[in-house]
């Protein structure tokens, strides 16, 4: 048996994934795109030391927490980062500027309330 299963391909045309496939990208995306990135960080569009450091960070814990749990299956392995990801982006939309952190955040808090049904 694989990492990869049949299943886990399938489940992944779900909407949940692509949202949250979107938002942990989110910040990267849009500094990395020139048109957005001109748009959205009016010409900056080279990641700085801080970014740098919080995305390596973002990276080593979910690496950590995949080690640490063991044997996961790609699903698994994919909400887990998702959460730290979305985390790490909000921290950098909050750092860029407070307002776009700030909608950042709550459109993951509301993201989490629906994933949890609160």
């Amino acid at each position: 048996m694989g990492w990869i299963a049949w299943d886990d391909v399938k489940a992944l045309k779900h909407p949940y994934y692509w949202v949250n496939i979107l938002m942990s990208l989110s910040y990267p995306i849009c500094k990395l795109i020139p048109p957005v990135c001109e748009v959205v960080f009016e010409g900056d569009c080279s990641f700085e030391g801080r970014e740098t450091e919080i995305l390596f960070f973002m990276l080593i814990i979910v690496m950590a927490r995949a080690r640490k749990t063991g044997s996961m299956s790609m699903i698994a392995y994919l909400t887990n980062s998702f959460m730290y990801c979305k985390v790490a982006n909000s921290f950098l939309w909050f750092f860029f500027f407070k307002p776009y952190g700030l909608f950042y955040m709550f459109l993951f808090l509301r993201k989490c309330a629906r994933s949890f049904k609160i």
